[in-house]
Formats: structure tokens, C-alpha cells, sequence
């Protein structure tokens, strides 16, 4: 962290995750499984498309 300006004492936590696009990511991730059809959720879209 010390190239990028963070801060380096190792006596305090700091927070440096960014829980909003954590949050953005889980969220596209529930969206993605919701859309899999019932019985190939771990096919994704792409994988169906080539397959026909």
C-alpha cells in the first residue's frame, strides 16, 4: 500500500475494500445465476449459444 499513498502502520485496521462494488458484484453474480436455466446453472449463456 506504501507505493499507492495507503497507510502502513500495522498497529490500526484500515478498511480498503470497496463494499459498494462488492456489493454491485454479488449482485450481477445472483442476476447471472437467476438467469441459467433450471438444471445447468454452472452453463453459462455463451457455452448454451455454441452448443446450438
Amino acid at each position: 500500500m506504501a507505493r499507492q499513498g495507503g497507510n502502513t502502520n500495522t498497529r490500526c485496521d484500515h478498511e480498503y475494500t470497496d463494499w459498494a462494488a462488492v456489493t454491485a458484484f454479488a449482485d450481477a453474480v445472483v442476476s447471472a445465476l437467476d438467469a441459467a436455466p433450471v438444471g445447468r446453472p454452472h452453463v453459462l449463456r455463451s457455452q448454451q449459444v455454441a452448443e446450438h
